[in-house]
């Protein structure tokens, strides 16, 4: 049987095309029509991977990127007194974790800052620690795989899932509140809700260690129109191992619409001093969210998307030349999994939903066994979700199917990228695998050594692997690990630090 190159029938077709619509838009100069992912003329030729249209990039260069880590890790929520709930306060304080984890309110410990003034950040902040140093039952149940990241980062976003919701609750039901807080009543009477739009922005910047017990810290660091960011802090013996910024819309319960104008500002924090460095850092946030909605090249989305540049294209293209020379390529294809799932009742939220906890935590283990296997018995170690977006909630008795794919890797840092689709299957033809509807979609990072067996490069074949391939190039070109963070994984993976 004759094998076809991917470039014949995708790759050089695709050039041609693109080649061909440039000439007919020639004659629409004069409206200033911009062309999707045109190099400018005299620009320098790239490699795949990179990017071209820096005008809509959220992170313009890796330094960028490596200034904006610097200042969210200088603004975690340190050198503030969190006094413990105790009494039966737990389930007050946190009933969301305490609904969905059945041994939460008996085993963590809950704390709250004192004397905090009502609609501040301090305030609604919710301090929840591990004891997992004199816990062995709860010790075993985060404890994962590997010693470098020992808490199970499933575990860690179920439970961050949860208490997100918790704090920005705290917010909307005791912020504000005065005479002038229209949104007061709405939410005293329950007829606003708080849903996850997704978590993004997360990273883990340190070794988390086994025997150790670790804290959670989640408060609100911006209050928008309808939404509210929330941020989680991960310690370990004061320092920090992980953050995650959370946004969570407000819906209007019956109609699922979102609503506007409700959400009680987020008051000055005298107790905070970095109460504004975090603001400014959320509109960031939000400026580039919205710069990634621009730049995406998704197939599904209503919204005109973009088809990689000319060059990311020829990159490919390469990709298959060298290929067929008999290069040390693995297929993308050989490294996609899937698993389906049942949603039970006491994965119910409180809106009647499924916890979307639920749902980080199932797609982190099923990426998980996909690094596992595409390293083929390499030490590897688990970095965090480059983000989790969720699209449409997810109903209790929906059939669920998880596609998990490696989609990119780069030898010289061992960093790879896993993304995971969830999907809704129709009941009435599941094996036909026709997807009812997408609900989320989460990109996850690993990393292995690079100086012991480095990762061995992936080919992607079809149009959609392409674009899951160059989406991750774009992020690993300006959004890399910060080279501390690589080093210390280095010196683990070797051997060197136990």
């Amino acid at each position: 049987m004759e094998v076809v190159s991917i470039a014949q029938h995708v790759a050089i077709p695709m050039l041609r095309q693109l080649s061909l619509t440039r000439t007919s838009l020639l004659s629409r100069r004069r409206h200033r029509w911009p062309l999707p992912g045109r190099q400018q003329p005299g620009a320098p030729a790239v490699q795949v991977g990179t990017v071209v249209n820096t005008q809509r990039r959220a992170f313009r260069s890796s330094d960028e990127y490596e200034r904006w880590s610097r200042r969210v890790e200088a603004s975690a929520k340190r050198g503030v007194e969190f006094a413990e709930v105790g009494g039966g306060g737990a389930a007050k304080v946190a009933p969301i974790l305490c609904e969905v984890n059945p041994y939460a309110e008996q085993r963590l410990k809950f704390g709250r800052i004192a004397g905090a003034p009502v609609g501040t950040s301090s305030h609604a902040a919710i301090e929840t620690t591990w004891p997992v140093s004199t816990d062995p039952v709860l010790a075993k149940d985060v404890r994962n795989l590997q010693d470098w990241a020992a808490v199970r980062l499933g575990k860690f976003y179920e439970a961050l899932d949860a208490l997100t919701g918790d704090s920005a609750y705290l917010h909307i039901l005791n912020g504000g509140g005065g005479a002038d807080d229209d949104g007061a009543d709405d939410r005293s009477k329950g007829r606003l809700a708080l849903v996850t739009a997704g978590h993004y922005f997360s990273r883990k910047v340190g070794r988390t260690l086994p025997d150790q017990d670790f804290v959670l810290r989640c408060y609100p660091t911006h209050v928008g129109n309808s939404s509210i960011e929330i941020r989680t802090d991960a310690f370990q013996n004061g320092h920090l191992m992980n953050f995650c910024h959370t946004i969570m819309v407000c819906l209007d319960p019956e109609t699922h619409r979102p609503v506007k104008g409700k959400l009680p500002p987020l008051l000055d924090d005298p107790m905070d001093r970095f109460q504004t460095e975090r603001s400014e850092l959320a509109e960031l946030h939000a400026q580039i969210r919205r710069c990634r909605a621009e730049d995406s090249m998704s197939l599904s989305s209503r919204n005109l998307t973009h088809p990689p540049t000319e060059e990311e294209m020829r990159g490919v293209h390469e990709m298959q030349r060298n290929n067929a020379s008999r290069a040390h390529y693995v297929k993308v294809s050989d490294n996609t999994h899937s698993n389906k799932t049942v949603v039970f009742p006491e994965m119910r939220n409180l809106h009647g939903k499924t916890f979307g906890g639920f749902v980080v935590a199932q797609a982190f283990d099923l990426a998980y066994m996909a690094a596992e296997y595409y390293t083929r018995g390499r030490r590897f170690v688990s970095l965090g979700v480059d983000e989790a977006t969720f699209l449409m909630p997810v109903g209790i008795g929906d059939l669920l199917n998880f596609q998990t794919r490696v989609v990119h890797a780069d030898a010289g840092t061992g960093v790879f990228r896993v993304t995971v689709n969830v999907d809704v299957l129709d009941r009435a033809d599941p094996a036909a695998g026709r997807p009812k509807s997408r609900t989320n979609f989460l990109r996850f990072i690993f990393a292995s050594n690079p100086s012991e067996d480095p990762v061995q490069p992936l080919l992607p074949e079809s149009y959609e692997e392409i674009l899951s391939y160059v989406s991750a190039a774009r992020r690993h070109a300006v959004e890399p690990v910060q080279p501390g963070t690589l080093l210390e994984i280095s010196k683990f993976l070797s051997g060197f630090e136990s």
